[in-house]
């Protein structure tokens, strides 16, 4: 009798407001968590250990996957912390490709100081325009789904089933969730996903097509 094929949980979690006033341009600018890191860390806890926690066997060892930009990872290493403390053997690793997109010459300046005929030029082929020194769209979008295929390969070889909570920037989990749901390119900015909010998975990597989308966007 065949056994089911294995289904594995992933939870892809956008990280909380920056310190940086809200009219500066970042994506690979590697900016701090706001001071409400410890209420972001205190509500995040609360859902894993609500949400995630029980579901897990004794045996499951729950991963932690993590963009390399220090707002992520303060929030990735607060959740390891917490999950340590819970006598959970969690790992954390970094994965360079998950970094937000690459905005060049206009990260850390202001949309003022960018100025109107260069975001009209962008918004005009808002996918294949390259920011200077930076990457376009389309870029950005080929180098995370690289990675997150390289991702589903690796789960595809384990036969017991993984939790992986995937601490990410906006443009990282739209991309994903995107590549996923099967959309074109230019629809995945109609993907809302706001900061400290939850998009969760259930992927089968030996037959994607059996793989569902639980939730999206889920407020935390």
């Amino acid at each position: 009798m065949n056994s089911l094929p294995t289904t594995h949980q992933l939870y892809l979690i956008r990280h909380g407001d920056v310190d940086l006033h809200p009219d500066i341009c970042y994506g690979q600018l590697d900016c701090t968590i706001h001071g409400s890191f410890t209420k972001d860390i205190s509500k995040l806890s609360h859902y894993i250990d609500k949400q995630i926690l029980p579901s897990l066997s004794n045996f499951d060892t729950p991963l932690i996957i993590s963009s390399p930009l220090i707002r992520c990872q303060q929030l990735a290493q607060g959740l390891q912390a917490h999950l340590k403390q819970q006598n959970q053997k969690v790992q954390l690793q970094a994965i360079e490709a998950f970094k937000e997109i690459n905005f060049g010459q206009w990260e850390g300046l202001s949309w003022q100081e960018i100025g109107q005929d260069q975001i009209e030029c962008w918004q005009e082929q808002v996918f294949d325009y390259v920011f200077p020194e930076g990457e376009s769209a389309a870029d950005f979008h080929q180098r995370v789904n690289t990675a997150w295929q390289q991702l589903l390969t690796t789960l595809n070889q384990h036969k017991k089933p993984q939790t992986i909570i995937l601490v990410l920037h906006a443009g990282v989990i739209r991309s994903i969730l995107t590549e996923f749901l099967h959309m074109p390119l230019q629809h995945s900015l109609s993907l809302k996903v706001d900061k400290m909010s939850v998009s969760h998975l259930a992927i089968v990597p030996s037959q994607l097509a059996l793989s569902r989308c639980m939730s999206i966007n889920l407020s935390i």
